[in-house]
């Protein structure tokens, strides 16, 4: 750039790649660069190794482990002296050691309530499919946006049969509850508006009995505000 500074590099010259689950469409784009700078690539979908326990929790957590587990043995056969206490330690305590807070987090019982950010529409669609495999009577959903999102390839993905407590996060990019309540009604996603992430999570846990499950998900700015 006329700066004079070059942007960062993912693949750097002749440094080691790992990378996790991808399209074939895009593993050919990481095989061309890393061919381009030297660099040893390694998939791991390729590989055999295995998951690691982490206090991150969520099915879709497993590639990520299994990810991290294949680079700690790429380090490991470079010489860097990594024991398994050291590994277990850091997987164990990722929320502890980054701040990383929001990701498939349970933060309450009876109701079970659990918390997810959900970027985009791969990542909806993993939530969704965690849902499923959560046994509860009735599902009561609190959710918010930003305005800069796609959020019609959200709110397609997300259940039908849920009690929708639709906010906005106290943020300027926060998408308004009226627009939200409008095109989520679209998808017959049916609920009511709140003025605040508090007000509506607070009338989710007044609704919610206790064997019902709460879900608190969208803008990672909604799951700050009650974090």
């Amino acid at each position: 750039g006329r700066s004079g500074h070059s942007r960062p590099r993912v693949v750097k010259n002749k440094i080691p790649v790992v990378i996790g689950k991808t399209a074939e469409e895009a593993a050919n784009v990481f095989r061309n660069k890393a061919k381009q700078t030297e660099s040893a690539i390694y998939f791991t979908e390729n590989s055999n190794v295995t998951s690691l326990q982490s206090d991150l929790k969520g099915d879709y957590q497993e590639e990520n482990m299994r990810t991290v587990h294949l680079a700690v043995n790429i380090l490991k056969e470079k010489g860097y002296a990594i024991s398994e206490k050291n590994t277990m330690d850091g997987v164990l305590n990722i929320s502890k050691n980054t701040g990383i807070m929001g990701r498939w987090q349970k933060i309450g019982e009876q109701p079970l309530v659990v918390c997810d950010m959900c970027h985009n529409a791969a990542g909806v669609a993993y939530i969704v499919e965690q849902i499923k495999k959560v046994k509860y009577n009735n599902l009561h959903i609190v959710w918010g946006c930003v305005n800069d999102k796609a959020i019609d390839d959200l709110l397609v993905q997300l259940p039908k049969e849920a009690d929708y407590y639709f906010c906005k996060a106290d943020i300027p990019r926060g998408l308004s509850t009226e627009l939200l309540q409008s095109q989520a009604a679209k998808y017959r996603l049916i609920g009511k508006k709140y003025a605040t992430v508090k007000m509506a999570f607070e009338a989710a846990k007044k609704n919610a009995k206790s064997n019902d499950f709460i879900f608190v998900g969208g803008s990672a700015f909604v799951i700050a505000e009650i974090l």
